[in-house]
């Protein structure tokens, strides 16, 4: 337990069975109740896409990173060293105007 040990919204970091023990002072009744915390320790799957490539007929493309893993518990943030992101940088597949290299991370 992180923070809360002696809190009915104790914190933990680790999967585990944690047990709530409470105790009526008046009458020194207890009762008590656990809990099952399961860590997800699967990494997700990062797929930026293929390369792309910008020129006069295409001066600006979309990155396509839709073979990541996807659902509402990750968010997608592109990162770029020498290139320009134009928007949707927090998205699956932005925009770019720049030649560089560009990075998809998922939490």
């Amino acid at each position: 337990i992180l923070t809360g040990l002696d809190t009915p919204t104790p914190t933990v970091d680790a999967g585990g069975t944690y047990t709530l023990t409470a105790t009526n002072t008046e009458n020194g009744c207890v009762n008590s109740s656990e809990v099952t915390i399961t860590q997800d320790q699967v990494a997700p799957t990062v797929d930026p896409g293929l390369d792309g490539l910008l020129n006069c007929f295409n001066p600006a493309i979309q990155l396509d990173g839709s073979a990541s893993s996807t659902g509402l518990e990750f968010s997608y943030t592109w990162t770029t060293l020498g290139g320009n992101i134009v928007n949707n940088a927090t998205t699956v597949n932005p925009t770019i105007d720049g030649p560089g290299l560009y990075i998809l991370q998922l939490t």
